[in-house]
């Protein structure tokens, strides 16, 4: 579907909009940080100096990137990009879903609580006061054509632009919120945080949910699982609160024969070589 839109003003207002209305929201992750997750009752969010894509960072406000955090969901179709992108190590991938109304209920309640936590790993964190928190908002990401000639909403809609795609991705109002469009097949939607002021760079905030929200995860194993594991995935799971029912497999199981790039590195063969011990 194409759109033309005015203004950043109504550009934000409909990708906010739409993101309220995915069918479910989908974590890629791994086991281990899919155990942290529950048993700490919240998801990571990072500022965007920690993540994948830094050509991002050229677009909005420098110092808004300063105090914007941020965490990353997919919304559409099982995605073996996803599952390629962000599970390591492969055979413990997972995909946490959260269900239309469990995520916006959960926003809302943020809103309301704002129960925001900061700290560093592995120390103690500090409740955030609702003073410290500018902003909580879902929104789509939105990405921009090879040829700047207008922006998509993930893989489905194209919006149309009044004004130069080069004006609008430097606008402050636009941080956080667009992307190159190499990312496209992420279909990205964010919890962005923005808070009042700068922490430190190693600075992270967790927000948190209830434990009535742990029985609403669907969880899916990763396509590279073996039945042993997958057993035992599922009784950790279920032992932590998660419903049985809601445990699944990836469709893709059994069906994919993705090599590491280390099976093809001429490297470690040589490396291999230089261990094995001298002749004479």
């Amino acid at each position: 579907m194409e759109k033309t839109m005015q203004d950043v003003f109504e550009i934000l207002q409909y990708s906010n909009d739409k993101a309220k209305h995915h069918q479910a929201y989908h974590h890629y992750t791994d086991m281990e940080s899919l155990i942290k997750i529950i048993e700490s009752r919240s998801f990571l969010a990072s500022t965007g100096f920690n993540m994948n894509d830094q050509l991002e960072l050229s677009s909005g406000m420098k110092s808004k990137w300063e105090t914007l955090y941020f965490t990353s969901f997919s919304y559409g179709s099982e995605s073996i990009a996803m599952w390629g992108l962000y599970c390591f190590p492969r055979e413990s991938a997972v995909r946490i879903s959260l269900p239309n109304k469990v995520m916006n209920s959960w926003v809302e309640t943020l809103k309301i609580k704002t129960d925001i936590r900061c700290g560093v790993l592995g120390q103690k964190e500090k409740i955030l006061g609702s003073d410290k928190i500018k902003s909580i908002l879902l929104t789509d990401i939105l990405y921009t054509d090879e040829r700047h000639r207008y922006l998509s909403r993930g893989s489905y809609d194209k919006l149309k632009l009044s004004m130069p795609m080069a004006d609008i991705a430097q606008l402050p109002d636009m941080t956080g919120h667009i992307k190159d469009g190499a990312w496209i097949a992420e279909n990205e939607v964010r919890l962005l945080i923005e808070t009042t002021e700068r922490y430190a760079s190693d600075m992270k905030l967790f927000s948190h949910f209830d434990s009535d929200m742990i029985q609403a995860l669907k969880i899916t194993i990763g396509p590279w699982c073996d039945d042993q594991t997958y057993t035992l995935y599922v009784s950790k799971l279920v032992e932590l609160g998660v419903t049985e029912k809601n445990i699944s497999r990836s469709k893709f199981t059994g069906l994919l024969k993705m090599k590491s790039p280390c099976d093809k590195c001429v490297y470690k063969t040589m490396v291999l070589k230089q261990k094995q011990p001298l002749t004479h």
